[in-house]
């Protein structure tokens, strides 16, 4: 994704948050704004590159690699969604899928896509983290948004009322068992107290992620034989390598 694109949808997001907070521009300039933007350019230098194995350390622009997947939703089909259209009449989403199957590549890819489309700004949570901090969930989030979104309490407080945010929870099968059902519990009582805020937790299967009853389920859809084919023409940029991967799998 071309960086001016994303650095426009950043300013988009920022200056839209400010209009809502205009009877707190002190302490919105003092306490927010410059946070929220560093926060969303190091993200998106973050998760705008990426490196494979196929291209050893060189880093590649991400959508230069991302292929993109389709997703099923109960009985729909949505095919290469924004977060804009993933979220869309639905609060809340689990992924649960194996390794390997494209759920660091999705996350990143909507991550991205709520920047480009200036949706709601996205927070990133690593809740393998959560295993040594001594926390609750609840207190991991808030410490993370004081020290990337912002000090002031009113401010946070509204943006979370406002449903400012779309919360990307990634890995949950890696906290520890003694934490995973207040973990549970905490994102149930975030849900039922910021309505307008969405959430999108990605696990591996069989973990207790089924008690989130409000919670919509997500599949990743496996790659066609078409697929598979523009894939690896799209990862080798030796074409006559591609093409003999091709004919040899068809």
């Amino acid at each position: 994704m071309n960086e001016q694109i994303q650095e426009a949808g950043i300013s988009r997001l920022v200056d839209n948050v400010e209009k809502i907070y205009r009877e707190l521009k002190e302490e919105w300039n003092y306490q927010a704004r410059d946070k929220i933007n560093s926060y969303l350019l190091n993200m998106m230098q973050r998760y705008g590159e990426v490196k494979t194995i196929l291209h050893g350390n060189a880093p590649k622009p991400f959508y230069d690699v991302y292929y993109p997947l389709s997703l099923s939703i109960n009985t729909s089909r949505i095919a290469s969604p924004s977060s804009r259209t993933l979220f869309r009449r639905r609060q809340a989403l689990i992924v649960s899928a194996d390794a390997g199957s494209g759920k660091s590549m999705l996350v990143r890819h909507l991550f991205n896509s709520a920047i480009r489309d200036s949706y709601k700004i996205p927070f990133f949570i690593e809740l393998r983290y959560l295993n040594s901090t001594g926390m609750s969930l609840e207190e991991f989030i808030n410490h993370q948004l004081h020290a990337h979104i912002t000090e002031s309490e009113r401010i946070k407080k509204r943006m979370l009322q406002g449903g400012e945010f779309i919360f990307f929870f990634d890995g949950y099968d890696e906290v520890k068992k003694d934490l995973k059902q207040q973990s549970i519990n905490s994102l149930k009582d975030m849900q039922e107290r910021f309505t307008k805020c969405k959430f999108y937790i990605s696990t591996r299967p069989y973990t207790q992620l089924e008690m989130l009853s409000n919670h919509s389920t997500v599949q990743i859809m496996p790659l066609s034989n078409d697929d598979v084919q523009s894939f690896i023409r799209q990862q080798l940029e030796d074409t006559e390598l591609s093409e003999r991967i091709v004919n040899s799998i068809t």
